[in-house]
């Protein structure tokens, strides 16, 4: 027979006090047990009778499901691997500051979250290089890096230099190499114009000695590259460009410089009708901060590329200008990826 022991009394108070009651020990077996009142048969029937959830828990329907989002301290697993990548995408890298490996996490995450709002074929990104031995390359497919722990979710070390790692300067001199005018005069840019402000630099990677040569522009501590084969950046030290103009009133803002020479080719200008900001990187658009804030551009027009980066950037300007005087310039070229491609369609 099963016993019940219940123990009657008031819980053991503080060792400091005297007046501790001692303890009664009662024993009841099942058929001892006093019966229960009506009021605590009457919950249990009421508890039996509640279903699955009550009406403070309701089952999550598929519309909520879906709206879900990661809470506002949510931070992602991070999980190392090793990654092969073109030597000239990780100096790239690299040629911006401290904490690349932060900074290619960002870049991914930031394709990752534009592909999940676009079709497929839209958002798989365009096809490798099919000649991966003109880039200046250390190896021929590229080289190898590593993404651990250290990945973040932000960009970082836009104002630090990492001298150990980006592409060597090696010279700068007036533009005249045929290739490189012919690259110009590709793009429908008037290579007179463009002399004024680009310049043939020669450069290196750190692992070689065999030179190259592109197309540069001024971009801080080095060079905006450019040329048939490259695209990057040479130097310790990147920064958006400024060029004053004739009209002091007016402020014109680039993505970047062959969209800057083809306005100037376009309106047969030697000298931009307005002051001109080129951001070489819509990675430095806070930068441009200043320019906006300015009192005196009572006129403040945009010339960013049609894609995502364009458009954040755009609507990051558009809400940042302290003037309603600004306007976004892509609606003069809104089936066109950039100014250049709209610029070159219309000289066919």
């Amino acid at each position: 027979m099963a016993l019940l022991r219940i123990a009657w009394g008031q819980p053991k108070t503080s060792p400091t006090k005297r007046n501790v009651m001692n303890k009664k020990s009662v024993s009841h077996t099942l058929d001892t047990l006093p019966p229960l009142t009506a009021a605590q048969k009457q919950h249990l029937d009421d508890l039996a009778a509640l279903p699955d959830h009550t009406g403070d828990m309701p089952e999550l329907t598929v519309a909520q499901l879906s709206d879900m989002k990661p809470a506002a301290l949510y931070r992602p697993v991070k999980k190392q691997i090793t990654a092969r990548v073109d030597a000239d995408v990780l100096a790239w890298l690299k040629s911006q500051g401290k904490g690349y490996q932060s900074r290619m996490n960002a870049i991914l995450r930031r394709e990752m979250l534009a592909a999940r709002r676009l079709p497929l074929d839209v958002a798989s990104g365009p096809l490798p290089h099919k000649n991966p031995r003109q880039h200046p390359s250390g190896t021929e497919n590229g080289a190898d890096t590593q993404m651990g722990d250290t990945a973040g979710n932000e960009l970082a070390g836009e104002n630090e230099k990492d001298t150990s790692s980006a592409l060597v300067l090696i010279s700068a001199s007036p533009l005249k190499h045929p290739a490189l005018l012919q690259y110009l005069q590709k793009r429908k840019i008037d290579t007179d114009i463009a002399s004024k402000y680009l310049s043939q630099i020669e450069y290196k990677t750190p692992e070689s000695a065999k030179p190259y040569f592109a197309l540069g522009f001024p971009a801080g501590e080095g060079f905006e590259a450019r040329s048939a084969h490259f695209k990057g950046f040479v130097g310790i030290g990147k920064n958006v460009t400024f060029h004053e103009g004739t009209n002091k009133t007016k402020l014109m803002i680039f993505e970047g410089f062959t969209d800057f020479l083809s306005y100037l080719t376009m309106k047969n200008l030697a000298e931009p009708d307005g002051d001109v900001l080129v951001l070489n990187s819509t990675v430095l658009k806070t930068r441009a901060l200043p320019y906006l804030e300015n009192p005196q551009y009572q006129e403040i027009q945009l010339f960013l590329d049609n894609d995502d980066p364009g458009n954040i950037c755009t609507a990051y300007l558009l809400d940042a200008a302290k003037t309603a005087n600004i306007a976004d310039m892509r609606s003069h070229y809104p089936k066109h990826k950039d100014l250049n491609e709209w610029h070159c369609d219309r000289n066919h």
